[in-house]
């Protein structure tokens, strides 16, 4: 009896572990940081999974009319951007690199500028901006559920310019 107990406590314990592992790096830093160790690839499973997320969060705060172009990090290759663009709920994002088909008028922009994952939460720094008026910084909270994947907690948008030198 006490072996059959041991067997099924390892196996929970198993069980367990790769539910929690499975989501990939839990420590990134996109872009790179000086002297930084963490997982910095804007390419990399967990970065696309909480972009969606956190894009699909800006959008459904900041109903958008017409085609969005997306940007992501420096670094992002274009079958990064096919993939957040297939994975998001909204179907009027155009990858930025594209800039959609011709003669499509952009009516707003949402550009991706750092990724940063801590174990189980992560944050997204973005500036949406639409086409009349100028950009706003949001910083996109998020958190990761081993049942429904990366959710949106919070959105914060700043009151500050991001084109400002030094922001």
């Amino acid at each position: 009896m006490t072996t059959t107990r041991s067997i099924v406590s390892i196996l929970f314990l198993c069980t367990a572990m790769l539910m929690v592992g499975c989501q990939g790096p839990s420590y990134v830093n996109v872009p790179r940081d000086n002297g930084d160790l963490a997982f910095n690839n804007p390419n990399g499973r967990t970065v696309r999974a909480v972009v969606v997320a956190a894009v699909d969060g800006v959008i459904t705060q900041t109903p958008l009319t017409g085609p969005v172009a997306l940007s992501l990090p420096q670094g992002a290759e274009a079958l990064t951007y096919e993939a957040v663009a297939g994975q998001l709920a909204s179907s009027n994002v155009i990858p930025a690199p594209e800039q959609g088909e011709e003669g499509a008028a952009i009516t707003a922009s949402l550009e991706v500028t750092s990724v940063r994952v801590r174990g189980h939460r992560a944050e997204v720094d973005a500036i949406r901006a639409k086409a009349e008026g100028p950009g706003q910084l949001v910083t996109v909270h998020t958190a990761w559920d081993a049942f429904s994947g990366w959710r949106v907690t919070r959105i914060r948008a700043w009151r500050i310019n991001p084109n400002q030198p030094g922001v």
